[in-house]
């Protein structure tokens, strides 16, 4: 399909082998152990777009090299410093407004959270 629309397959995939393809990548650490009870998709599809990775308007234009990957899940269990999400930018100042919004987004508990099961039934 990527051929089908003109696209350098050959290119597409050296840049999909590269573990990044932005300028810098920061790492959001835990500031303790437990286990992730909140991971609030609002706020990372807000820093998501304000590092540049999505528009506000039609006309803005999308860096498609940022973005967050690796994030932890709720439920997860994790270790004090370790990595909750890796934050790929274009410049360290976004990097500063963008690990302090995405603290804002994370919750860690000491105790395993319940998480709800993603499909309550199947209708037939």
């Amino acid at each position: 399909m990527i051929a089908a629309q003109g696209a350098d397959f050959k290119k597409f995939e050296q840049k999909l082998a590269l573990d990044s393809t932005a300028p810098m990548v920061l790492e959001l650490k835990a500031d303790r152990s437990g286990f992730v009870s909140r991971c609030d998709a609002r706020i990372i599809g807000e820093v998501i777009r304000d590092i540049g990775g999505g528009r506000l308007t039609r006309e803005s234009s999308i860096n498609y090299d940022v973005g967050l990957d690796r994030m932890a899940k709720p439920g997860e269990a994790v270790k004090k410093s370790a990595a909750l999400c890796r934050i790929h930018i274009a410049n360290p100042a976004q990097g500063k407004v963008a690990l302090a919004r995405l603290r804002t987004a994370f919750a860690i508990s000491p105790r395993k959270i319940r998480i709800a099961p993603l499909a309550h039934g199947i209708i037939a």
